[in-house]
């Protein structure tokens, strides 16, 4: 019977001794407010670091980078050239820069014309500067067009034919815009998931230090088993994969919303004969300048096969510097296009329709490329598909094996 009651003292003596490891909420607050202090935050509660750090760790498991709200169909832009690939040209630029070789059949013979675009604004935005990239990239392209082979024909020291183009898009910065705004919201709602501040309250709570707790989470370098040493016990900080997923399709649906439509002006200047010698006397200095226009009809799946139109309108000047004859014409073009998203960077694209110059040229037409309607069509297929990156690509968890993920 003594020794009966002495187990029993001895476990009413233990319970008091547990309850009290754990803090209770008043006496942990006053030291989470230390570490609050420390971070430049002047009020709050535990309740409120914990909410701090998971705004931090969130931002950088779900943040939007520049590439996810770029323009994803733009290509080197070849309008105005004998290697036109595309029906009708638009005004959207491309996000970086780009190139395409195309073999032209003229009467002269086999030609080919390479087309360098690049965007200026990678130049003048810094890499850490999201909000600037995203919208400044969408703005405007320089493309430089020229021939590859047999550069000086007439073996004058001068290459014949040199095209130069301009895209500028009126709507590029403000659908940039939406785009930041859609990851911007949903950011917000990751960030206020009751669940894990709960958890690290909790830890907060229990923990020997609740500075070393909450620096611990916090750092991007610790591991699993220092996290658990700091705060008394695991707390899981992991991605979840299916508000990623979620994440990935609101800003995929943005995107396409933002592309769908585009108003801008279109700048294109030939310098020599941009018949590849097909036509003699055909050297000129020509500037085109209009404005170009484009809607797409897209649904509620941004993956889904979508129909559109493009239309453009402008004038040009031509001079013809060996026989001394200039004149300006009415140019333009209609078209319509089908594209098919193949991933979240890429797509596949049919377009057809026509353009169209008139201006009174007389006997000098042909060497002027003035009064004529064409049409054209095209078949635009990526070579390669981009594989996007995980949310365990992007920042560390503080529970569990991490994975490799990237970025074709």
């Amino acid at each position: 019977m003594r020794r009966l009651i002495a187990w029993l003292g001895f476990v009413v003596v233990l319970v008091p001794g547990s309850a009290q490891a754990q803090r209770t909420e008043a006496q942990a607050n006053p030291l989470c407010l230390q570490v609050l202090q420390a971070r430049g935050i002047s009020t709050g509660t535990c309740r409120t670091l914990a909410t701090q750090i998971i705004d931090a760790v969130t931002e950088k498991l779900y943040r939007m980078e520049p590439r996810d709200a770029q323009n994803t169909g733009a290509r080197a832009a070849t309008g105005g050239a004998l290697s036109q690939s595309e029906a009708v040209p638009d005004a959207q630029p491309v996000a970086v820069g780009g190139a395409s070789v195309a073999a032209v059949g003229t009467d002269s013979g086999a030609r080919s014309i390479v087309a360098l675009t690049i965007n200026p604004a990678i130049f003048l935005t810094s890499p850490k500067d999201r909000e600037g990239i995203t919208r400044s990239t969408r703005i405007a392209d320089l493309t430089v067009l020229l021939p590859v082979d047999d550069l000086d024909r007439d073996k004058d020291g001068v290459v014949d034919y040199v095209g130069a183009r301009l895209r500028l898009n009126f709507t590029g910065a403000a659908s940039g815009r939406r785009i930041l705004d859609a990851g911007t919201a949903f950011l917000k709602t990751v960030q206020a998931q009751a669940d894990q501040v709960n958890e690290i309250h909790r830890a907060f709570l229990r923990a020997a230090d609740i500075t070393a707790c909450a620096e611990a989470l916090a750092d991007d370098e610790t591991d699993a088993g220092d996290v658990t040493q700091a705060c008394g016990g695991p707390v899981d900080l992991r991605a979840d994969p299916a508000l990623y997923r979620t994440m990935r399709d609101e800003i995929a649906a943005a995107r396409a919303e933002a592309d769908a439509r585009y108003f801008g002006l279109d700048l294109r200047a030939d310098f020599g004969d941009p018949t590849l010698g097909a036509v003699e006397h055909a050297s000129a200095t020509a500037i085109n300048a209009g404005f170009a226009w484009g809607r797409r009809l897209i649904g509620d799946d941004p993956l889904a096969t979508t129909a559109g139109i493009r239309a453009r309108a402008g004038l040009r000047y031509a001079h013809l510097r060996d026989l001394g004859n200039t004149s300006f014409a009415f140019d333009g073009g209609l078209g319509f296009e089908f594209r098919r998203p193949l991933d979240e960077s890429s797509e596949a694209v049919v377009s057809a329709g026509f353009e169209f110059r008139y201006g009174g040229a007389g006997e000098v037409e042909e060497e002027l490329q003035t009064n004529y309607t064409v049409f054209r069509a095209a078949i635009t297929i990526p070579f390669r598909l981009g594989a996007p990156a995980g949310p365990e690509s992007r920042a560390r968890h503080a529970v569990g094996d991490c994975g490799d993920g990237d970025r074709a």
